[in-house]
């Protein structure tokens, strides 16, 4: 399979619901339809990834976009 030089990546499933709400604004409809929300045990606020931008800048962020070998 030729990948051009891309690599796959793994971003979180869960994530903290301010990263959406704060990007997006609350009154989104990804925010407001498309998230599933709970607390956690400690009553931290989290959603099920509703798509996956977030997560992928995330890794460029913290790894100067060097992928794992």
């Amino acid at each position: 399979m030729t990948t051009h030089g891309y690599e796959e990546i793994e971003t979180n499933t869960v994530e903290h619901e301010s990263v959406f709400s704060r990007t997006l604004g609350d009154a989104s409809e990804i925010v407001s339809k498309e998230m599933y929300a709970f607390k956690d045990r400690s009553g931290k606020d989290l959603v099920l990834r509703p798509e996956g931008t977030a997560g992928v800048m995330r890794h460029v962020l913290e790894t100067n976009g060097l992928l794992e070998s």
